[in-house]
């Protein structure tokens, strides 16, 4: 039951070769972020912070081209209908929506929400925006739409709302400055967010609302919003892998477990999570990996985890994370993981370092790293720690063992 005071090569021997998360592997800063949104190649703007495919000269030939339609693209003219009528032409020909660049600067302005419904194709021009006036700016429906190299902001609503919908990629996108959550699904499923930057969200990143499942977020930036990607009740099955959350309260937050599909596991793995951190009531088949939590402040919770009668958490893992380089007030007393109510949860291979001298000196010699109470049949195993680990409170088999302690 005790912990040993060994190297923390043990934690690493347990994970392999630790790395932090992230879309680059290294975090971007506050400059980065802001900046995020436009490069330029041969004197045009690229959409995305990373490597994206740049489409050829003739790709869109086949595409219903909206200007073809009227659309103006000049941030002032109201473009609405005449993007509704290219994406009727659109759907009624199955060919791709394409909004061009405009020599006054590629900016269409719509007074309600565009709808893609169904298996249609909306992409763009580099550096062309979309801009809705009032409600969401982007609604996707039924199966099949992609889009693609589009940057979209919001006035008064969302920035894309995909509901009742499934089979659907969002790739290369940026929504900056949604009113509400960036990007808000909701009954739906199979819906994948790849390389898309979400900034300045009034609510949320991304918001998973009910019936929200199978969700995969991949290679992502969320930032500068007050929580990353929030859980409503019953959303659950989503993959979070190599993103990057900067976000002000929570990276990730809510209720991961859907009460429909109760065995519909979730897994959050190889992230960067800055400044805000992981608090989920409820999850089955969580698995939490190899992410990095760095650069806590304040009382911020790093990583907090806690089931209930209505919404258990157990059969879930919690292995191979680092956490390190707190601020300097990071003052949380209660420890950086923090378990309650769980049942079959597995706590391994984890690197706790260099949390705050202020950190160490409110908590003093009782300084504790990792907090397990009222859960049954948790191992706390592998572990690198420089505080404590406290499995006393209301726990019925919880074993804690072979972790290192380094001072």
């Amino acid at each position: 039951m005790k912990n040993i005071s060994i190297s923390v090569f043990a934690a690493l021997a347990v994970c392999g070769n630790l790395t932090a998360g992230g879309v680059s592997g290294k975090p971007l800063s506050l400059e980065d972020i802001q900046a995020v949104g436009f490069r330029t190649i041969n004197g045009e703007s690229v959409v995305g912070s990373g490597n994206i495919e740049i489409p050829g000269s003739g790709d869109y030939k086949a595409a219903v081209n909206a200007a073809d339609f009227g659309a103006i693209g000049d941030g002032a003219t109201d473009d609405t209908a005449a993007l509704a009528a290219a994406l009727a032409e659109a759907k009624k020909s199955r060919k791709p929506l394409y909004l061009p660049m405009t020599a006054s600067g590629g900016a269409y302005l719509v007074s309600g929400p565009l709808t893609l419904e169904g298996p249609m194709s909306l992409s763009s021009a580099l550096g062309v925006k979309l801009e809705a006036q009032s409600g969401d700016a982007l609604k996707v429906k039924g199966s099949g739409a992609r889009v693609s190299n589009l940057t979209v902001e919001a006035a008064q609503g969302a920035g894309i709302a995909v509901t009742e919908a499934s089979d659907v990629i969002l790739r290369d996108v940026i929504v900056n400055a949604a009113a509400t959550d960036g990007i808000a699904v909701s009954g739906s499923s199979g819906i994948r967010l790849e390389r898309v930057v979400v900034k300045n969200a009034a609510s949320n990143a991304v918001r998973l609302g009910a019936g929200a499942r199978n969700i995969h977020i991949r290679e992502c930036l969320l930032a500068l919003s007050p929580n990353g990607v929030y859980f409503d009740q019953n959303a659950a099955g989503a993959i979070i892998v190599n993103n990057q959350i900067d976000c002000s309260r929570y990276a990730l937050a809510g209720t991961a477990f859907d009460k429909d599909a109760p065995d519909l596991g979730a897994t959050v793995a190889n992230n960067t999570f800055n400044a805000g951190g992981v608090n989920l009531t409820g999850g089955v088949r969580l698995n939490i990996t190899g992410n990095s939590f760095l650069h806590f402040k304040g009382d911020a919770i790093a990583l907090q985890l806690s089931g209930s009668a209505e919404h258990p958490l157990r059969d879930s893992t919690v292995t191979c994370n680092t956490f390190g380089s707190f601020a300097d007030n990071y003052s949380n007393p209660d420890g950086a993981i923090i378990v309650s109510s769980a049942e079959k949860l597995v706590i391994r291979g984890n690197v706790l370092r260099r949390m705050s001298d202020y950190y160490k000196a409110i908590t003093g010699s009782g300084k504790v790293d990792i907090v397990v109470a009222g859960s049954k049949k948790v191992i706390v195993s592998g572990n690198s720690v420089e505080g404590a680990i406290d499995v006393s409170s209301g726990n019925e088999g919880v074993v804690a063992s072979g972790n290192a302690t380094v001072r």
